[in-house]
């Protein structure tokens, strides 16, 4: 429940080796969880995983087909606790989705600015269907957002003053009885919408409105929109309770809004695993994504830092570390990539020509002062011309990488002419195995299933001095 990272190559055998052990291991267990799709086999895979381990009554396929829905808006809306319905929630919500169509977009103040100019819009468009009354969906957001004053002029045009949704809104919500807090959001909203927007710089507005639409107009048809902004029928909350749901929507199949899709799924079901009340006899849950790199956000890193509390346990496999630094997006993706990296606390490594990957490896198992030996030879001639040689021994010590990234590359990769055999490297923190009398192993999994032999591996870390 501290978090499974594993890193490998296309091919290094890490889904069929290690990701493949630990699946079947939480099948076994009895826990529910969370899958998400990059890939198109990743559905057929989770099947054979659950009949292989007696756990084909748990799974539910959330798929194209409709069979299953989740409106995430009115499961946010409606979700119980004391952030559920709250508009800055539902902001983070909506955020989230857009961040997702600009991973990798670039940083500094520019972005900074991007940032909290789409918080501020979607914010008051959030509260001008709320406090008006009305529901609250995708398309009922895109019309208020594209009905609002594009210039002070605008506010004075008759057609707008008869036709534009956003001020119906306003108004409906000023005619509403309205308790004294919701009175002053009105009044903030207000503001915004007819004082605010018509001074925004046109090209910020337009960029901000064109992304927010862009997104939310492929939700708004095909299967998306019946399964996203219809009914609901499934929620987060049944992998508490040993459900493990298959989001067979993958990025090869359904490209950038299937990962938008995917995040919205991973978010909700991290905030919903966030408010759940733990004790003893609570079942863990896991969320699962390989190709992971596909599913990260900022998010993720604060998640991870408590999740251990809620028994959640995380399993993310992907190539190399810099997808993740192309993908997490931020204005530091390098910073919100090793702060992500940092609070998993078991690593598990396979063959990999990454060079990047390697060195932050090595790294990562640190160095240790190691003795090395040598042999020497000196030819001595003497006054008689009488030659001779002597030998001699010395030693020295140099700080040398405890395990160095040549290692990686040499790991075997599974498949016939590897006896389905596929080689890892495991770091897991607060542990010292006995093989190695360190926090790192070198094991062996196979791609066909064993029978499957317990024996002590390690030992936690003992106080110094006790």
């Amino acid at each position: 429940m501290q978090g499974v990272q594993i890193f490998g190559a296309t091919g290094s055998g890490k889904t069929s080796g290690s990701g493949q052990a630990i699946a079947k291991s939480l099948l076994r267990a009895g826990f529910g969880g969370l899958v998400l799709c990059a890939k198109t086999d990743e559905r057929e895979t989770w099947q054979r995983y659950c009949e292989e381990t007696g756990r084909t009554d748990s799974l539910l396929i959330f798929d194209g087909s409709g069979k299953q829905r989740f409106n995430f808006l009115q499961y946010e809306q409606e979700r119980p606790g004391a952030g559920g319905g709250q508009t800055e929630n539902i902001v983070e919500l909506l955020f989230t989705a857009l961040r997702t169509g600009r991973a990798g977009s670039g940083g500094g103040s520019n972005e900074e600015f991007w940032e909290n100019a789409a918080r501020q819009l979607l914010r008051n468009a959030v509260d001008a269907l709320r406090l008006a009354g009305e529901p609250l969906t995708l398309m009922a957001l895109m019309r208020v957002i594209a009905s609002g004053p594009q210039s002070k002029e605008m506010k004075e045009d008759p057609s707008w003053l008869s036709s534009s949704e956003c001020l119906a809104l306003l108004e409906r919500a000023d005619a509403r009885d309205l308790s004294e807090r919701d009175r002053h959001d009105l009044e903030v909203t207000t503001e915004f919408w007819l004082e605010a927007f018509p001074r925004m710089d046109e090209r910020t507005r337009a960029n901000i409105i064109s992304t927010f639409t862009g997104m939310a107009d492929g939700f708004m048809r095909g299967a998306l929109h019946e399964l996203f902004c219809t009914d609901i029928s499934v929620v987060p909350e049944l992998t508490h309770h040993g459900t493990v749901i298959v989001v067979d929507l993958s990025i090869k199949e359904y490209h950038k809004l299937g990962r938008t899709a995917q995040i919205i799924w991973k978010y909700l079901w991290q905030r919903a695993t966030e408010q759940r009340c733990v004790d003893d006899t609570t079942s863990p849950t896991f969320l699962w994504a390989d190709e992971s790199q596909f599913f990260v956000t900022e998010n993720d890193a604060e998640f991870q830092s408590t999740a251990r509390s809620k028994k959640a346990i995380s399993v993310y496999l992907t190539q190399n570390i810099s997808n993740y630094y192309k993908n997490i997006g931020g204005q530091d993706p390098k910073a919100a990539t090793d702060s992500l990296l940092g609070n998993f606390q078991t690593k598990i490594f396979h063959a990999n020509g990454d060079a990047v990957t390697n060195e932050w490896a090595e790294r990562l198992f640190a160095k240790d002062w190691k003795h090395h030996t040598g042999i020497g030879s000196s030819d001595n001639t003497g006054q008689d011309n009488q030659s001779g040689s002597t030998s001699s021994f010395n030693t020295n010590e140099s700080l040398d990488p405890i395990v160095p990234a040549s290692w990686f590359t040499t790991l075997r990769t599974g498949g016939h002419e590897n006896n389905l055999l596929v080689d890892a490297i495991i770091f897991q923190g607060g542990r010292v195995w006995n093989a190695t009398n360190s926090n790192w192993i070198k094991t062996t999994f196979s791609q066909v299933e064993r029978p499957v032999q317990t024996r002590k591996l390690f030992r936690r870390r003992r106080p110094s001095g006790g």
